[in-house]
């Protein structure tokens, strides 16, 4: 079997996308006819390299485009993809029917990505002037119903709408009876958010 294509047709500088595409067609034809002469592996082996490989006849076509006029540059791409994937699937579709098949490429180990490194975060410097810090007094305290660390109270620190719900993890430094009355900081600016289920 003669695996080797025989694209020795010279093309001229006045060659048209219509030349170049019956020289590939004529080529198809040719890998078509070798290709029905292939039964071994090293036999499809060839016939890829000779005609699909990177220096193959197909891709050699590819050269010829600096010979084609602006308006059929564009169009030779297309046309050598098509036939490359017609001829593909003729060869898988030959190997697939003579059980004959392309050995996997070993998995090579890729070294491990180095991270990439975060830019050094710029010291956090607080805005203490942002904080609405209001001194409040408790008016009611209870113990929250499911949290055992909680406290619920209501603190008074002015405001048109009245007391504030709080809920506040104070139930293992101070007793029930010792809040009611105390005056309190209260952060006044945080983001309202519950703490299992109060308020």
């Amino acid at each position: 079997m003669s695996g080797v294509p025989s694209n020795d047709t010279p093309l001229s500088s006045s060659t048209s996308i219509d030349d170049i595409t019956d020289t590939l067609l004529a080529t198809q034809t040719e890998f078509t006819a070798a290709l029905s002469l292939a039964s071994t592996l090293p036999e499809f082996e060839s016939l890829r390299d000779a005609y699909l490989g990177r220096k193959g006849s197909i891709n050699g076509f590819m050269s010829n485009m600096r010979l084609l006029s602006d308006n059929d540059k564009p169009k030779l791409g297309p046309i050598v993809n098509q036939i490359k994937s017609e001829l593909n699937g003729a060869m898988e579709l030959r190997m697939t029917g003579l059980g004959v098949v392309f050995p996997e490429p070993p998995k090579e180990d890729k070294p491990a990505k180095a991270k990439k490194q975060a830019a050094p975060e710029a010291e956090f410097v607080m805005d203490i002037s942002k904080l609405d810090l209001r001194v409040g007094i408790i008016t009611k305290a209870w113990e929250h119903e499911e949290g055992d660390k909680l406290f619920c109270e209501t603190i008074d620190i002015g405001e048109p709408s009245g007391p504030r719900s709080i809920a506040s993890g104070l139930r293992a430094h101070y007793q029930l009876t010792d809040l009611e009355g105390q005056r309190v900081v209260v952060l006044a600016n945080l983001k309202t958010r519950k703490l299992m289920g109060f308020p």
